[in-house]
């Protein structure tokens, strides 16, 4: 599977730039990418409204249960700096009941993307590995 993940503008440069490592989603319902994100999928960032920015492959993926906002701030207090987000956020977030917490590497600036179907107000795709645009780049070279 390949991904599409809708973040802010400011978050890609900050993922481009080295200091955002971990993507998360923390969200009160279950939702890609809940369970969907494995080590070696590649992710494409795409800015919110706007173009593809990055790609990245998944490192370490994991996906759980929050039982309670005590939860949401110990992953605040474990990851936070690697995560970014201001206080606004993550108040906003305690009351999320499920967690999703991909590593991000071997990032690169890139400016191509997958075809999908955009869906009012979804943040993330998960899509079949047929559409990666990287994928097909290489066969078309005869690389695979």
């Amino acid at each position: 599977m390949i991904h599409v993940a809708i973040l802010k503008p400011g978050y890609i440069q900050a993922i481009l730039g080295g200091t955002k490592t971990i993507e998360s989603r923390l969200t009160k319902t279950k939702q890609p990418p809940y369970g969907q994100v494995k080590t070696g999928e590649r992710i494409y960032l795409k800015a919110s409204g706007g173009p593809f920015m990055a790609t990245a492959l998944a490192g370490h993926a994991s996906s759980f249960e929050a039982e309670s906002p005590a939860v949401v701030d110990k992953v605040y207090q474990k990851h936070g700096k690697e995560i970014r987000g201001d206080t606004t956020y993550w108040q906003s977030k305690r009351d999320c009941r499920y967690i999703t917490l991909v590593e991000l590497t071997q990032v690169e600036p890139i400016s191509i993307g997958p075809p999908y179907k955009v869906a009012y107000m979804k943040a993330w795709y998960v899509l079949d590995e047929d559409r990666d645009p990287l994928r097909i780049a290489r066969r078309l070279a005869g690389d695979g």
